[in-house]
């Protein structure tokens, strides 16, 4: 057979494979309507009973534009064959604010202490941010119902930027129903401040990953000594107090290094990752750092979030 024919033959098998299933969906939730979307795998590809809820990052769009499809290439990696996993692209509220870029609002999670909007400068009293914690809880009690196939044991949580503090915010509220989390491009909301955050009910495993491009001019900076979304309560919550405090919660008794994560030396940066182990349950506190990478999610490191996934599922 020609190289013609063999290449119509393969784009043909190509078309007639099956296709993904993907269902947007709505659920009430205190007088709101939420967003979310399921995409299940090809009817070819074993389904695994994992389940990976992914929170998207902040968006700036008017209430129609409903930000459903961040799926961060986990639609893809769900689909190949030895994965099977269902994802869920969870969506937060929109915010009307208008004071930040003259936008048409914005959509943004409530990774606490965000109350009164991220960007606007007003004074307290802060104006209380949707239950962003109970939706979630609801949206995983809802898709677990509706999907039997998915292990209660096997529950993920991706968060990029915003998503990633909420996805922080997820590992402590939420430790009852997810067993590990990725958080990209974010930090856990007021570790250091008031309000301060309570111990893990149930310990997490976490991966996490940062830019070392990623700087101030996105809201976020690895090496300062703080994170200031919120304009009357800036935060000290830097990555070395994100990964230490989980490190922390989950027992862990052996790190890789005892640097800092970030440092400044003689006007230069220095960055070291750090991996945390011997922790409770067997679980895992990992810090990667994304060489020459802005503010951005990298989906080529889906394959190894799943490994780490499969490998810190609840016990």
């Amino acid at each position: 057979m020609n190289k013609v024919g063999s290449l119509l033959i393969l784009l043909l098998a190509s078309s007639l494979s099956p296709a993904q299933t993907i269902i947007k969906s709505t659920l009430p939730w205190k007088n709101v309507t939420r967003h979310y979307t399921v995409v299940l795998p090809p009817a070819n590809v074993p389904l695994s009973g994992e389940l990976i809820v992914t929170l998207h990052g902040l968006k700036f769009a008017n209430s129609s534009t409903i930000p459903d499809q961040k799926y961060y290439g986990w639609d893809y990696t769900c689909k190949q064959r030895g994965a099977g996993c269902i994802v869920v692209a969870a969506v937060s509220t929109w915010d009307p604010d208008v004071t930040a870029k003259n936008s048409p609002g914005y959509w943004a999670w409530n990774a606490d202490l965000f109350d009164n909007m991220v960007f606007s400068k007003k004074a307290p009293p802060y104006t209380p941010y949707p239950d962003d914690i109970g939706f979630l809880r609801q949206l995983i009690t809802t898709v677990k119902s509706r999907y039997p196939v998915i292990n209660a044991k096997k529950v993920y949580v991706v968060g990029f930027a915003v998503g990633a503090f909420m996805a922080s915010r997820v590992a402590i509220s939420l430790s009852d129903l997810v067993a590990a989390v990725s958080i990209n491009s974010g930090s856990l909301q007021s570790s250091l401040t008031t309000p301060t955050v309570g111990n893990i009910v149930s310990p997490v495993s976490i991966v996490e990953y940062h830019g070392t491009l990623d700087n101030n001019a996105v809201g976020v900076d690895p090496c300062a000594a703080k994170w200031d979304w919120n304009k009357y309560l800036p935060q000290k919550s830097t990555v070395d107090a994100t990964f230490n405090y989980f490190a922390m919660q989950n027992s862990c008794k052996v790190k890789s290094t005892a640097l800092p994560l970030c440092q400044v030396v003689g006007g230069v940066k220095v960055f070291s990752n750090n991996d945390a182990t011997a922790c409770t349950r067997g679980n895992e506190v990992k810090f990667i750092w994304e060489v020459g990478t802005a503010h951005k999610y990298l989906a080529t490191h889906n394959a190894a979030d799943l490994k780490f996934f499969r490998a810190h599922a609840k016990p």
